[in-house]
């Protein structure tokens, strides 16, 4: 055997340099040269004699003892994901790769996975892998698919693998590969190799034909045309439209994968009718405030423009003096909506100029947070989605605050600033009446609570002490649904994906799928490093939700391209006593939340209400994206699709359990509180607790908003980026390719920069500061992390 791998990832560790090796061995020829890259790939590839159709090789892993130094050791699970990160190279070796061809196309993969510097890379997960190479073009690894299998098993299996990896092509470039690669292997069961077979090209006539599952549809023009689309297609891949301005004809792209659950049209119109009714009531308050706001700027300039003339001028406007007219004496920074102003500007220069800006400023301000209150009381949250918020029952908080013996409420009450007052009191009580109270009620507990939290340490202390005591007989859940979600089939998935990401957060009556998921382990039988335990316990509330991940789409002059999977898994922690203020996931919590995250998919198939998130998920992403650019009348189709609004999730659930198999049966035990009768009401439910376990989770679903797009405005690629380094994660306008290197930048911050260094090739890593790098003994400071790509003597 030859060994004809080595990659060596340098690792800048507060000013320290740590090295580690990982070596493959194969049967692979070497390439010696370097060929130059092009910009597109090919329309064929001359495959070399060696790994001509149906030929297999072995590919020996050499695990080095350093690799995993200083951590845990890894599961059998992170070995074969590695070990396929490796098979990959391992494929574009057999295809004659040179190392700057390795070295663009995996400049964003980690040669070996330490667990300190993952999130300087964009990992793969799940049992495929694939690049993108210039003069090669597109290759796939997928696993050999059991023989015993039926035949239409197999395929439909073999497809859908290779109709993802297609699809994730077209997400990063915008474009649809001419043909791929197919390698498929069979891996040793002690990953200490793998047989990896080449079964030749793929035409792109395949990959995006109906042998691969995929719909295309007519230019939308009717809802029956909608709901078409998704009786052909379970998986929407993108959205493309005719014209580049509004009004715009979409059409529709999707794939149809076997076993997967999709959503319909009910879902469909749902989606869209909540995000036109949350977009039109804001743009109503918007008229409304753009009205009061000129009213004020021509109250103003009246007023000012009888004053005797103080001054000539001062920055920022220009006096038009005509005749006798008032009209237009001097022009005044309003923009066309009125932008929010953070204060009065401050403007150096006096006279009446000064001072009317001064005043329309202020006046401005007023007007804003008035209406910011409005917006408040109202509920309105500009986007749509779903949480289970911990609330209290009010009437019991006030009497707790009442009894002047509890632990904690002694001690506060003995400072005048942070005894709670009558009218504090009188507000929290009537919280009970719901809505606009409860909002009422829950400011002014909050406002309380940042009183307290600005008095000093011993305050929190007793606050913190007071809170814990009560909790178990104030505190309860209740739903919120943001937009006309209340009662609807999509209302009801969200619902169902939150809780149930909650109780297997921490594993409630044993619920987490450990059995079923390989790896899938709650954080309460997660190892936790000691070095953690006082910023787990000081930030022991956390918050999780799903939305939509950036990197996950493609927003072009021509359409939106979706990968397979656009979830993402958030979390941020917060202390107790101090709402409001977040900071980054407590590590107890940052595990589980990234396994989940990475893992999202195989999750899914196993509890198939996640593959309907996901769905939700990009469809509420095109509808945002076309209310973005002011074109949601484009799917004003959908605005008479009639469907159920009164379900109640207590009983949905119940009604629901066999016919969409959900896994979490144990309902008896979560004892939802039963229905009030009110219009408004929502469901509600305890505080659920688990044993052995301490602290709060809260959370819910994002949908995708306009501002999902505020850092991806329409960009396509320009004919001098590879292919190779397309990514829907960079920032577009900041890729710069010359003959010296390739400079990127992501969405999330990171600089990084691909250059030639001697006989071998360099990628330079910058994280953007607020990345985290947490390791076993702690968090390390991490300024750079660079791996390179090399030619010696042994090979690449």
């Amino acid at each position: 055997m030859q060994r004809v791998m080595r990659w060596t990832p340098w690792l800048v560790l507060a000013g320290i340099g740590i090295a580690t090796m990982a070596a493959v061995k194969t049967s692979i020829p070497v390439p010696r040269t370097a060929p130059s890259l092009p910009s597109r790939q090919p329309a064929s590839w001359q495959v070399p004699d060696a790994w001509k159709p149906g030929t297999s090789h072995t590919v020996e892993f050499a695990w080095d003892g350093e690799l995993f130094e200083d951590e845990e050791q890894p599961t059998s699970r992170e070995l074969m994901d590695q070990a396929l990160d490796w098979l990959a190279l391992a494929a574009a070796l057999g295809l004659q790769a040179g190392p700057d061809q390795i070295h663009e196309a995996a400049f964003d993969r980690m040669p070996a996975r330490h667990a300190l510097v993952r999130s300087a890379f964009s990992l793969e997960y799940g049992v495929t892998r694939w690049l993108s190479i210039g003069t090669i073009g597109l290759i796939a690894v997928i696993p050999a698919v059991d023989p015993q299998l039926e035949q239409r098993e197999v395929e439909s299996r073999r497809w859908r693998h290779l109709a993802e990896i297609a699809d994730t092509y077209v997400q990063n470039t915008g474009e649809q590969p001419p043909y791929l690669h197919e390698f498929a292997y069979v891996m040793a069961p002690d990953r200490g190799s793998a047989t990896l077979e080449y079964r030749g090209q793929i035409a792109g006539e395949q990959l995006f034909g109906p042998e691969s599952g995929y719909v295309r549809s007519e230019w939308i023009e009717n809802a029956e045309q909608v709901g078409g689309f998704l009786s052909k297609s379970n998986l929407l891949v993108g959205v493309e439209w005719e014209t580049a301005s509004p009004p715009r004809k979409l059409r529709l792209l999707g794939r149809s994968i076997e076993g997967y659950r999709g959503i319909g049209l009910e879902e469909v119109a749902s989606i869209w009718q909540a995000r036109q009714d949350v977009s039109s009531k804001y743009a109503a308050l918007d008229a409304e405030l753009n009205k009061q706001v000129r009213a004020k700027k021509a109250e103003i300039e009246e007023k000012w423009s009888q004053k005797p003339d103080e001054s000539k001028s001062f920055p920022g406007t220009t006096p038009k003096k005509r005749g006798g007219s008032k009209e237009g004496l001097f022009t005044l920074p309003l923009a066309d909506p009125p932008k929010l102003s953070t204060g009065p500007a401050l403007l150096q220069p006096a006279g009446k100029f000064l001072s009317a800006q001064a005043e329309f400023n202020a006046a401005q301000q007023v007007i804003e947070e008035n209406f910011a209150k409005v917006i408040a009381e109202s509920g309105l949250t500009g986007g749509t989605g779903f949480s289970l918020d911990p609330t209290y029952d009010w009437a019991k908080l006030a009497d707790e605050f009442e009894r002047p013996s509890m632990p904690g409420l002694i001690q506060l009450n003995t400072n005048a600033k942070a005894r709670m007052s009558t009218s504090e009191m009188q507000s929290i009580r009537g919280g009970g009446g719901g809505g606009a109270a409860a909002r009422a009620a829950s400011a002014t507990f909050d406002a309380w609570l940042h009183r307290v939290a600005a008095l000093g340490d011993a305050e929190v202390d007793s606050a913190r002490s007071f809170l814990g005591q009560i909790s178990r007989t104030t505190s309860l859940q209740q739903a919120r649904y943001d937009g006309p979600l209340r009662g609807t089939e999509v209302g009801m998935n969200l619902f169902y994906t939150d809780l149930l990401a909650k109780l297997w957060s921490f594993d409630y009556r044993r619920s987490t799928p450990s059995r079923f998921v390989e790896g899938f382990e709650p954080p309460t039988r997660r190892p936790r490093s000691p070095a953690y335990d006082a910023l787990n316990n000081e930030y022991s509330n956390s918050r999780l939700w799903f939305g939509p991940e950036p990197s996950k789409f493609l927003r072009t002059q021509r359409g939106l391209y979706l990968s397979h999977r656009i979830v993402r898994l958030y979390s941020a922690s917060n202390d107790p006593t101090r709402p409001g203020r977040e900071v980054p996931t407590a590590p107890f919590w940052e595990s589980f939340d990234s396994w989940w995250h990475t893992h999202y998919e195989e999750v899914a198939w196993h509890e198939q209400e996640y593959q309907r998130l996901n769905e939700i998920m990009k469809w509420s992403t095109a509808v945002a994206m076309l209310d973005d650019t002011d074109s949601l009348s484009a799917l004003k189709i959908l605005a008479d699709v009639r469907f159920p609004r009164d379900h109640w999730f207590p009983s949905w659930v119940r009604e629901r359990q066999v016919p969409l198999a959900l896994k979490f049966d144990k309902w008896d035990e979560v004892r939802f509180f039963p229905r009030q009768g009110t219009s408004d009401e929502a469901e509600r439910l305890p505080i659920l607790e688990q044993r052995n376990w301490s602290g709060t989770l809260s959370g819910g679903v994002s949908l995708a908003t306009a501002g999902t797009f505020a850092k991806k405005p329409a960009m396509d690629f320009a004919r001098s980026v590879p292919v190779s380094v397309r990514r829907a994660g960079l920032r577009v306008p900041d890729i710069s390719v010359s003959s010296t290197g390739t400079r990127l930048s992501t969405l999330r911050g990171d600089s990084i920069v691909l250059e030639r260094q001697g006989t071998g090739f360099v990628t330079n890593i910058k994280p953007d500061p607020s990345t985290r790098f947490r390791g076993v003994v702690g968090d390390a400071t991490v300024s750079k992390v660079s791996h390179a790509v090399d030619v010696d003597g042994a090979g690449v």
